[in-house]
């Protein structure tokens, strides 16, 4: 019986997804920084976060930020789905998904704003403050992506949902397991 499935994730959400991804792995791992390229990248990942936010206040699908609950009765919910090792498949973020990708996006942003006055106005250039401050936000950055990996691995067994895959195909499905098989309907 082939598993159950639903459409989460649009192009455009799963695009902006590993281009944040690729820019960070480039700008924190690979280039050297304040090179041109390393520049670049930061513009066009501020450039993106505009567009991701365009695009979370007037999409109507799961990354539609009219979809943002983060109460604690979506705490409780999302805890409770994941008691029963079964999150749903017709659901975007969970309430801690969404803190992370404001908070992510947030880092992005104050990335470019210290980059930009490292490297392109006369009274932060090369500056200390400025350039500690642009590598600590760096470093949170890196944090978050660590705990996003880790949560998404986790979340993803424990909720016996394939996290990873839906944001390749754009699908969420169910994962089995001997102890956790699809529901029949």
């Amino acid at each position: 019986m082939a598993a159950a499935k639903a459409y989460v994730w649009s192009v455009p959400v799963r695009l902006a997804h590993w281009t944040f991804a690729g820019i960070f792995v480039c700008n924190y791992f690979i280039l050297d920084p304040g090179s041109d390229s390393h520049q670049v990248l930061g513009y066009v990942a501020l450039s993106l976060v505009a567009l991701r936010l365009f695009y979370g206040l007037f999409s109507k699908g799961y990354a539609g930020f009219n979809r943002v609950d983060i109460s604690s009765r979506a705490i409780g919910k999302h805890v409770h789905h994941l008691r029963q090792r079964r999150l749903p498949l017709e659901e975007g973020h969970n309430p801690m998904g969404w803190l992370m990708v404001f908070v992510m996006l947030g880092l992005f942003i104050s990335l470019a704003v210290t980059g930009y006055l490292l490297e392109e106005t006369h009274r932060f250039f090369g500056s200390e403050l400025v350039e500690r401050i642009h590598s600590l936000l760096a470093d949170a950055l890196f944090i978050c992506v660590c705990l996003h990996i880790a949560a998404v691995i986790l979340i993803g067994h424990i909720g016996n949902v394939s996290l990873v895959k839906s944001m390749i195909t754009g699908y969420r499905n169910h994962t089995s397991s001997p102890d956790n098989p699809p529901h029949q309907d």
